[in-house]
């Protein structure tokens, strides 16, 4: 599926050609659907950019649909993307090659 990742100073935003696939959203007790979205957040997205470079967003927080139907398109705002790497749930981060004694921190 297709999208753009829009990194603002101020703000992140992946918006999808439809949506992140997910868990069927269960039915109230009484059967009423009073939300057509319900909001979520998605602790690891990994995706690849159009210009193929692997990309992880942590905690992305988007909306899923609670009935079936057609989404054009969603919007999903991480805390983080981490670009060139996969990291799955639970994976330690990268580290870099530089000690922390060697950037000065």
């Amino acid at each position: 599926m297709g999208g753009d990742l829009s990194l603002a100073p101020d703000e992140l935003v992946l918006t999808l050609d439809g949506w992140l696939p997910h868990d069927p959203i269960p039915l109230p007790p009484d059967g009423r659907i009073t939300e057509l979205f319900r909001s979520v957040v998605e602790p690891i997205v990994l995706g690849v950019s159009r210009e193929q470079e692997k990309l992880t967003l942590f905690d992305a927080e988007g909306s899923v649909p609670t009935i079936p139907g057609a989404v054009a398109s969603t919007s999903w705002r991480p805390t983080a993307v981490l670009v060139g790497q996969h990291v799955e749930e639970g994976e330690a981060l990268p580290q870099s090659q530089t000690s922390s004694a060697e950037r000065g921190v």
